[in-house]
């Protein structure tokens, strides 16, 4: 697997997520990205099963664009978020790529991230709206419940620094996924974490070979994905949630219904001043 983002060091139990965020996220981690050669543009052809010799199928997983976080409506993109999703599209367009089908998630963000990603390509399949590839919860859930993790009130979240908050927007996260916090109206993490693995299940059982299947999501539902196939528990969900750019790219390749990863959180389809990870 690329060690572009992810890297994986000793057994899948000591995967570690590394070159985590650079600066310009508003986050703040000690971690920073190396040096590294541009990667050549590429389609996402289908691998070949070395095993059969034959093609096999490739599921696609793209974040939405940045959202509006912290504004009264979350669930729509931002300026960057647009040009994220256009960038994306430009980069399919100039690489050849073609899907056989688009499932999104029931967000408007969803939609938007994938009108952008799909419109320079002529006979893009129309997007299916699937609600397995929600997210598990919005951006004011969480800082909700990160205000009642921390013991401080709407007005004193607002007041922290935009790293500060994002700080407890990740804490409360991962203590969801560990079963510490419970967000109201909302699946628990393992509930969640299955309800993403039945979907991918139906996925990767299809018996057509060759197929190229993208997915606009969110995080959560990536990170559920990735975590399925790497076969982690839950609570280590979290690793990939923190990490995940937006408007990144993460290959599956699915024969016979075995899964395998490929790549995670690309973004070499776009400039640096394009990247953001909120």
């Amino acid at each position: 697997m690329s060690s572009e983002v992810l890297q994986m060091s000793g057994s899948k139990d000591d995967l570690r997520c590394r070159e985590i965020l650079p600066s310009q996220w508003g986050r703040s981690y000690t971690a920073a990205p190396r040096a590294r050669r541009a990667a050549p543009e590429r389609d996402f052809a289908p691998e070949r099963d070395s095993a059969e010799g034959s093609p096999v199928s490739l599921l696609l997983l793209m974040r939405h664009g940045q959202a509006q976080f912290g504004a009264a409506h979350y669930d729509a993109l931002s300026e960057l978020g647009e040009r994220q999703a256009d960038a994306t599209g430009q980069h399919f367009a100039r690489v050849g790529s073609e899907f056989d089908e688009v499932q999104i998630g029931p967000k408007r963000r969803h939609a938007a991230t994938a009108a952008g990603a799909l419109r320079e390509l002529a006979g893009a399949p129309t997007p299916i709206s699937v609600p397995q590839l929600d997210e598990f919860a919005e951006a004011d859930e969480i800082l909700h419940a990160a205000e009642q993790l921390c013991g401080l009130s709407p007005a004193e979240m607002s007041a922290l620094p935009r790293v500060e908050q994002l700080r407890h927007y990740d804490a409360t996260i991962a203590a969801w996924m560990e079963e510490r916090v419970h967000l109201e109206r909302r699946p628990t993490a393992a509930s969640f974490r299955a309800e993403v693995a039945g979907w991918l299940r139906e996925v990767v059982a299809r018996p057509v070979r060759s197929q190229r299947l993208l997915v606009v999501t969110s995080a959560g539902v990536i990170a559920a994905v990735v975590a399925e196939v790497l076969e982690l528990p839950v609570e280590r969900m979290s690793q990939f949630t923190r990490v995940l750019r937006n408007a990144s790219l993460t290959e599956i390749a699915f024969s016979a219904g075995r899964p395998s990863l490929v790549s995670f959180n690309s973004v070499t389809h776009l400039l640096p001043a394009l990247a953001s990870g909120i």
